[in-house]
């Protein structure tokens, strides 16, 4: 399994830091999907 850590400047940027994780999390769904 791989993990990515997120980019410094979404510390710093709420806004930054939830399209982060969203896009994150739905890559998960997506490699989930496919198992």
């Amino acid at each position: 399994m791989s993990y990515y850590q997120s980019p410094e400047d979404v510390f710093d940027d709420t806004e930054a830091m939830n399209r982060w994780g969203n896009e994150a999390y739905a890559a998960a769904l997506r490699a989930a999907r496919r198992r």
